[in-house]
């Protein structure tokens, strides 16, 4: 029945063009730059989204179940998505065919090992509840079937300690309690058994506090047609009773939604009515020995429907924030909104902001989830069977349709506290492990569009300082920055959220300069031709149509001139610097040398050369067009440059008397002609004389005598022109 239901819903596109116009919409008008409305939707199949669970690394889990039209086959899938909004991955279980898109994943915890434990229920039709144990990445650990007691498994609950974690399965008669460790093996399982057959149990819930399990549950009474609430300790380590208390509003009726945890402090969230359209919603503070401290019942001031709170997180220390329920009358097939409320610890007033359609999850008790950044995420879906995901900092006003703000006031009511009675028995579990079928299908996330028509609502914008835009709502950017709005969809009777990522560019302004010189007399610049100096000034525009001012200077090149200096001599292998002189070196943009691949530099102001014979060089240098050049001769020495003799005759014959060294031009001076007897005597010495001068130079004597005839030692150092100096060692034979 439930499969006809949902194929005939999308099969009919009139039908589904009908309940699309419906104001399902929410726009959230976000303040905080990390606030996210996004859609976690697949390709070809229907999403439905139950649970979202905030995981000890930052990430999240995300939960339900996916209905394909083709095969009118609903099954579970699970999602761990980053902070930011990203599929870390994604999986489904096609072999947990369940029978309605209320069921699917109606659970998930963290173990302290980083394990995940997701509960799937298969409510009403198969009955074949079962859990899952996954580790961070998603790989599949095992499957344990939970299908133990007599009639349908209709309500779950799971909670850990450590490494350990605990399921209750509520078939509506019998409560069941169950500790199993990591790997799926049952410790102990207990079995409240309820001694009042005109009594049935609802919405359970299971939760570690003060060293203690409690278990939280609703209860009715059919033959009193009243309702109330029963709270369960346990030990952990045994499942032990250790207390039980029954509460009941005197005046009124109890109706069990979900409990909480904070400070210390236990919240009860409850209505006063199965009728949704006018329950009133019930909210309990106790202690931690669960007496009553606050008991307050809350009507809305300015709304005719009715409401329900379903979860409340700790906001800060003045205030909860909570998730809420509004069922209206003129909503098609029960369509419920959901809303955030903030209640005030002290003052206890309420206030609503309608936020996000919630019309397919039948118990959604574990809807708002709080990451550790105190951003509180909702899961919802809209009549496109997407699931929406809402990340918000907190409960702020929002737009939805045509919804204000709903301020609730509230009276006190009376709590009546006694011990239910039942009884609590061991009770037998047999463990049922099976294979697991899994699919990786594909997912994405579309982002900042929930319950819209308008898909691609991230629009950018590049405007110039003298323009302005408009946005569909009337507002007008002026200056660059991301700017959020909200605009009415008349298509689906709606508003749409769009984000504006809008640059203003301002007028450019950009300086240039030119010159003028014998090769380029005329310079052309933006169709205008300029033949003098002078500063100029031109505006232009720009590919997007802004104002560009473009400042030239113009500068005449006319003396532009490039040196190398006189031509030089060196000496065979040695190395010379070449620099090429300008008076306008700053700005030379280019030199090239000729000949080219004489040095390791064709294109530097400086290069080095060493050439081994005559040799001429030229560099050109480049001002934007503007040419100057030079060139230099390099003349290289390579004859011999000191002359010895090896022997001399001084008889005074006027004929090689003297004995001195002979040197070519290249020798500047003889720094000192130093003359050795055979046993190392200096016998003559001349220093710092020129060369070639024909008066210098031993004449044969040694201290005022005639030398001996023999062999001589000399030494002989000179100086050259490039400012090196040679030294020579030799012997000299002095003959008469």
């Amino acid at each position: 029945m439930l499969h006809s239901f949902w194929g005939n819903l999308f099969k009919y596109e009139s039908m589904k063009k009908i309940y699309l116009t419906i104001c399902l919409s929410i726009i959230y008008f976000f303040t905080q730059a990390q606030d996210r409305a996004i859609h976690f939707v697949h390709d070809s199949v229907y999403s439905f989204g139950s649970l979202i669970y905030t995981l000890s690394d930052g990430n999240l889990i995300v939960g339900g179940s996916i209905y394909d039209p083709k095969t009118e086959k609903t099954i579970p899938f699970l999602s761990k998505i980053s902070a930011d909004a990203k599929i870390i991955w994604y999986k489904n279980y096609p072999n947990g065919v369940i029978s309605s898109p209320s069921s699917g994943i109606v659970e998930i915890i963290e173990l302290a090992n980083g394990n995940l434990i997701a509960v799937v229920n298969t409510y009403y039709l198969s009955n074949e509840p079962y859990a899952i144990c996954l580790d961070t990445n998603g790989n599949d650990l095992w499957r344990l079937n939970l299908n133990i007691a007599t009639g349908y498994i209709y309500q779950h609950s799971a909670c850990s300690i450590g490494n350990d974690f605990f399921l209750t399965m509520n078939t509506g008669i019998d409560l069941s309690i169950l500790k199993l460790d990591e790997s799926g093996k049952v410790l102990w399982a207990k079995s409240i058994e309820n001694l009042n057959s005109s009594e049935s149990q609802d919405f359970v819930r299971i939760l570690p506090f003060d060293n203690k399990l409690l278990v939280a549950y609703g209860m009715s009474n059919f033959t009193q047609k009243k309702e109330y609430t029963e709270l369960v300790t346990l030990n952990p380590i045994n499942g032990n009773l250790l207390a039980k208390k029954k509460l009941e509003a005197v005046n009124d009726t109890l109706i069990f939604q979900n409990i909480k945890i904070i400070d210390n402090q236990v919240f009860i969230s409850a209505k006063n009515s199965n009728n949704s359209s006018v329950a009133k919603p019930i909210l309990l503070t106790l202690d931690n020995n669960f007496d009553v401290k606050k008991a307050e019942k809350f009507t809305p001031n300015n709304s005719n429907y009715g409401y329900t709170f379903l979860q409340v997180e700790k906001f800060d220390n003045d205030n909860l924030v909570g998730l809420a329920r509004n069922t209206t009358d003129d909503l098609p097939f029960g369509v419920q909104k959901q809303g955030f409320f903030n209640y005030n610890l002290t003052s206890s007033n309420v206030k609503y902001y309608g936020v996000m359609p919630n019309w397919f999850s039948i118990y959604p008790t574990s809807q708002l989830a709080k990451d550790k950044d105190n951003y509180f995420w909702t899961i919802g879906g809209d009549l496109s069977a997407n699931t929406g995901l809402l990340k918000s900092k907190a409960a702020k006003p929002s737009y939805i349709c045509s919804s204000n703000e709903i301020i609730f006031s509230k009276i006190d009511i009376n709590i009546k506290i006694s011990t239910p009675t039942w009884t609590l028995k061991n009770y037998t579990f047999p463990v049922a492990k099976t294979t697991l079928k899994t699919e990786i299908a594909i997912a994405k996330i579309v982002d900042n569009c929930l319950h819209c028509s308008v898909k691609e609502n991230k629009i950018k914008l590049q405007l110039c300082a003298n323009q302005k835009f408009k946005t569909p709502s009337g507002k007008i950017f002026t200056q660059s920055g991301i700017y959020k709005d909200t605009a009415f969809n008349s298509t689906i009777g709606c508003f749409g959220f769009y984000e504006y990522d809008y640059k203003l560019k301002p007028s450019s302004s950009q300086s240039i300069q030119k010159f003028l010189c014998a090769t380029t007399p005329s310079i052309t610049i933006a169709l205008k031709t300029y033949t003098k100096e002078g500063i100029y000034t031109d505006t232009l525009k720009t590919k997007t149509g802004c104002d560009s001012i473009l400042n030239i200077t113009i500068n005449s090149l006319a003396d532009f001139k490039v040196s190398l200096g006189e031509d030089k001599e060196i000496i065979e292998g040695e190395k010379l610097l070449l620099n090429a002189e300008s008076n306008y070196t700053n700005i030379i943009k280019n030199y090239t040398w000729f000949p080219a691949g004489t040095s390791t530099c064709d294109t530097c102001r400086s290069i080095s050369v060493a050439p081994s014979q005559n040799q001429w060089f030229a560099v050109k240098a480049d001002i934007n067009g503007c040419f100057a050049s030079d060139s230099i001769n390099i003349k290289v020495l390579n004859e011999k440059l000191v002359f010895i003799p090896n022997a001399f005759s001084p008889n005074n014959d006027q004929n090689n008397d003297l004995f001195r060294p002979f040197t070519a031009e290249a020798v500047e001076e003889i720094e000192y002609l130093i003359v050795y007897d055979r046993w190392g005597n200096h016998i003559y010495e001349a220093v710092n004389f020129l060369p070639n001068d024909e008066k210098t130079g031993w004449n044969g004597t040694a201290k005022g005598e005639i030398a001996n005839i023999g062999v001589y030692t000399y030494a002989v150092q000179v100086r050259l022109r490039n400012g090196k100096t040679q030294r020579y060692i030799g012997d000299v034979m002095l003959v008469r």
